[in-house]
């Protein structure tokens, strides 16, 4: 511990700015996260704040274009406002973070920075619709409308099928069209696996300590509660690749490097810092 605290160290004086006041963060008070938590989820706002953001590289001619894999709606919660959608973007869901309650009325509004007084976008979710609005033009869209069927609830974007979720002791199906569909399937209360073919599987297996995310990564929580890991798996082993810490106030999301953002967070408000520049606020109203 003692050469990672030295190199980070030295790593903060030649970037200056860059990175995380690593003083604040040993010294700041911390508090225990929730216990990891496995379960089929959607997340159907894409609001979200990207702690590990898939990337796909594309070619056309001599240009090389690397782009953010889009976010799927469907995934797994694990747990502290924690999301993995399938296409193994990890994040953390504003939803969750500002304790908003599934199907619960409310008004989200993202501003730029804090010397914003108008909101960039407002989300408003009343009657079982979430509405957007762009408040400079005043130009509204609906993004979808939730109806439930007894056995599936549906996400409809004017009246057209988005996806529809439905649920049996075996698995849980997102379907995405009349032929497309999504399945995790249920081993245990602890275990699930998403098939690719008949060879081909991913395994996600929950204990009181960590969650193995497919093949590729692992999610820890220290015993004492105070830290989590995010690692990369290989068969060498495992890569750090972020550490979380919290406060009653705040997330640290950090590499070793010390750089990554902190989640300035309350009952009704979260604002972003990335290193130590503070972004975009999102305030909700119930």
């Amino acid at each position: 511990m003692k050469n990672v605290v030295g190199v980070a160290l030295i790593l903060l004086l030649i970037s200056g700015c860059k990175t995380l006041d690593v003083n604040e963060i040993y010294m700041s008070k911390k508090v225990s996260f929730e216990p990891l938590e496995l379960r089929p989820s959607v997340e159907p706002n894409f609001q979200r704040i990207d702690i590990l953001r898939q990337q796909e590289t594309s070619t056309a001619g001599d240009v090389t274009v690397v782009s953010d894999v889009p976010y799927a709606s469907f995934g797994f919660d694990l747990g502290n406002g924690l999301f993995m959608d399938l296409n193994h973007n990890i994040s953390f869901r504003i939803d969750t973070l500002l304790r908003i309650l599934p199907y619960e009325n409310f008004v989200l509004e993202r501003f730029p920075n804090a010397r914003k007084a108008i909101p960039s976008s407002r989300y408003k979710f009343q009657d079982y619709t979430l509405t957007y609005e762009n408040p400079k033009t005043g130009k509204t869209r609906t993004d979808y409308r939730i109806e439930n069927f007894g056995d599936s609830i549906a996400y409809l974007d004017d009246d057209k099928l988005d996806f529809a979720l439905a649920q049996t002791n075996a698995m849980t199906i997102q379907y995405t069209g009349r032929r497309s569909k999504n399945i995790i399937y249920k081993s245990s209360d602890t275990e699930y696996f998403i098939k690719h073919s008949r060879r081909n599987s991913d395994y996600y297996k929950l204990s009181p300590t960590e969650i193995q995310l497919g093949d590729d990564y692992t999610l820890r929580l220290s015993a004492n509660g105070l830290k989590m890991e995010l690692l990369r798996n290989s068969r060498r082993g495992y890569t750090l690749l972020y550490i979380f810490e919290k406060t009653p106030d705040k997330i640290y999301v950090y590499d070793l490097a010390f750089k990554g953002k902190v989640i300035h967070y309350s009952k009704d408000r979260i604002q972003i810092q990335y290193n130590q520049h503070l972004g975009e606020i999102y305030s909700v109203k119930k």
